[in-house]
């Protein structure tokens, strides 16, 4: 809950993604930065969010990143 509280009020964007590629988490900064309030980021894809070419551009990032 405070931790929640703390990534609410900070004003960078914070999201959580799991290895499939899902948001599982997005703070408010994140939501806004997105067309509307941004609220129903949670649950879908990288893919599905992002939209087919930035998804493309930020592929190889997120595949690095998931080898670790």
């Amino acid at each position: 809950r405070e931790l929640r509280m703390l990534t609410e009020s900070v004003p960078i964007r914070i999201a959580v993604v799991d290895c499939e590629q899902r948001f599982r988490f997005s703070n408010l900064a994140h939501r806004q930065s997105w067309a509307g309030d941004g609220s129903q980021i949670v649950g879908k894809s990288m893919a599905e969010v992002l939209g087919p070419e930035n998804y493309e551009s930020a592929r190889p990032y997120v595949e690095r990143a998931l080898k670790g």
